[in-house]
């Protein structure tokens, strides 16, 4: 059987564990400091079920803060959730240890939330604690559980916050069942504040409305109507986007852009030009080195267009070298191939001065590599197509028409050298070297479709 009220002296008391005595006669509660205060009705209650109990000097300390840990005991008893094997390696041994491995085994929490581990004494947050209990709720409530998964499935969500543009898209579904089951609401200036420590009277009311919630018959369609946003992609984080935007529309549409190629070819016919650069005989089937050319340039283009001016230094350096190994002229100035940290370093440079941060991911597909001849004269280029999207939030000299933390996109040529012999360099190259790019289409605002 789950137990509904276990917190008793576990957690919001002087000792964990230990027999604590309140501020209470005769069932009454008395503490010194909770009058007046705006949870002393939800301690009073909870204290007289002998969920919660104070300090042995008659006080609460009701602004005094919680932590994961103490959070996590409380939650754990009340789900009897306890024990399975060690999920923190910063937890093993701690007068917690079982609780927090019950609710990581519940799916209360999730480990890649807390990827340097739990730090179960770190003072627990508001976005922490609603996360908590909608997954709980979810966990014991068929009903909730509908409403998490529908909230979760909802284009966009629109929580009555005006703090929401602070708040991560794949948190606000937590933020909303938190919410809309009652057991955290905002505060006086309309904000939920997500990082706010949670005081030891928010955890009072807070595991209180837990309780209530679960005897609830939340409606989904109402909630779902209620809590149903327009989609704003500007808001989008970049791992966001990518995994949004319609890729084989973007595939589809290069495919069709016009070559700058001396016999006016398709792309089409260039790709199989370079795939089979001796006719469609198995024997000269290239697509394994233009695997490699394709996947080399996205690499430098993850490279070059994911510039932060405040960290950029040696480790981007090296990331960028890998992509370049021939001799180059840039700004009227020629690098040869062993000056070519040379060149980096004016690009480390101009990124500082230029107080670049952006972020960049780019978009392209195999059918998307050719070989094209601008003359008859001319050497083969070798071409991977691509749509780049792009956000700055920091930089000196915008381009024209585009405007600071907002996602454009544009669509690019990007050239290669083949480096399969290898130039003599002091550092390791990948197969394929960067020749820069040529912009097909102007940026473009990022908008819903």
């Amino acid at each position: 059987m789950k137990r509904t009220l276990i917190i008793g002296t576990l957690i919001l008391s002087l000792g964990f564990g230990q027999s604590v005595s309140a501020a209470a006669t005769n069932g009454k509660v008395d503490f010194k400091d909770v009058g007046g205060h705006w949870a002393k009705s939800n301690i009073e209650y909870m204290v007289e079920q002998g969920a919660v109990d104070g300090y042995p000097d008659g006080t609460f300390r009701p602004e005094g803060t919680i932590t994961r840990a103490e959070f996590s005991k409380v939650l754990a008893d009340l789900m009897d959730a306890d024990g399975g094997s060690n999920a923190f390696a910063d937890t093993k041994g701690h007068w917690a240890e079982s609780k927090v491995n019950g609710l990581v085994n519940e799916g209360i929490i999730v480990k890649s939330e807390y990827p340097n581990g739990f730090a179960p004494d770190t003072k627990i947050t508001r976005l922490e604690i609603s996360k908590m209990v909608a997954r709980g709720l979810a966990q014991e409530s068929l009903l909730w559980k509908a409403v998490l998964l529908g909230f979760q499935q909802l284009p966009a969500i629109n929580v009555p916050f005006n703090d929401q543009d602070e708040m991560k898209l794949s948190d606000v579904p937590y933020i909303a069942l938190a919410n809309s089951s009652d057991i955290i609401n905002g505060y006086d200036d309309g904000t939920f504040k997500i990082d706010r420590s949670a005081t030891r009277a928010e955890a009072t009311v807070m595991l209180k409305r837990y309780l209530d919630a679960k005897s609830k018959k939340p409606v989904l369609s109402e909630l779902l109507e209620k809590f149903k946003g327009e989609q704003d992609v500007q808001k989008f984080s970049k791992s966001q986007l990518e995994a949004w935007v319609d890729k084989d529309a973007d595939i589809k549409r290069l495919a069709n852009l016009p070559i700058n190629h001396y016999t006016g070819t398709s792309l089409a016919k260039n790709h199989d030009a370079l795939i089979y650069p001796m006719g469609h005989d198995s024997s000269t089937n290239d697509t394994e080195l233009v695997t490699q050319a394709m996947n080399d340039m996205i690499g430098w283009m993850n490279v070059y267009e994911n510039l932060d001016y405040r960290t950029v230094g040696d480790s981007w350096k090296n990331k960028m070298l890998r992509y370049y190994s021939q001799s180059s002229t840039y700004h009227g100035v020629h690098y040869s191939n062993e000056d070519l940290p040379k060149l980096i370093d004016v690009y480390v440079k101009e990124v500082k001065d230029g107080k670049y941060i952006q972020e960049s991911f780019f978009v392209t597909d195999l059918s998307l590599a050719f070989k094209q001849k601008r003359t008859e004269y001319s050497n083969n280029e070798f071409v991977i197509r691509g749509t780049q999207y792009v956000r700055f939030t920091s930089v000196t000299d915008l381009p024209e028409g585009v405007e600071l933390n907002k996602w454009y996109k544009r669509d690019v040529d990007v050239k290669y050298m083949q480096n399969l012999w290898g130039d003599k360099v002091s550092w390791d190259t990948a197969d394929n070297i960067a020749a820069g790019y040529t912009v097909i289409t102007p940026y473009k605002l990022v908008t819903v479709k």
